[in-house]
């Protein structure tokens, strides 16, 4: 095991505080036509991947790193891109 004092990060910041998206709500049970639009919806909305490389690459390029007000916005799409899995959520531009 080796220990490199550099690797140790020197600030650590507050969570952010998202709002949370509505939910869909059905007033009936859930049937396979429904399984069918949440997993088109899901694949038309994925864009976790393509989100996450850009907020790494703006990181790494802006002064103020992860605080940057652009990776800011992209931590919160990310974040609204999980819900969609979770919630059955599509919020515009995330």
């Amino acid at each position: 095991m080796s220990f490199d004092g550099r690797l140790i990060p020197t600030e650590t910041y507050e969570s952010l505080d998202y709002d949370a998206l509505p939910r869909k709500e059905l007033d009936r049970p859930v049937n396979i036509y429904d399984i069918a639009e949440f997993f088109r919806d899901f694949m038309e909305n994925d864009r976790l991947g393509t989100i996450c490389n850009n907020h790494l690459t703006l990181a790494d390029q802006k002064d103020l790193g992860i605080i940057s007000p652009e990776c800011i916005e992209l931590a919160i799409k990310v974040n609204n891109n999980l819900t969609v899995c979770k919630m059955r959520s599509v919020r515009e531009g995330g």
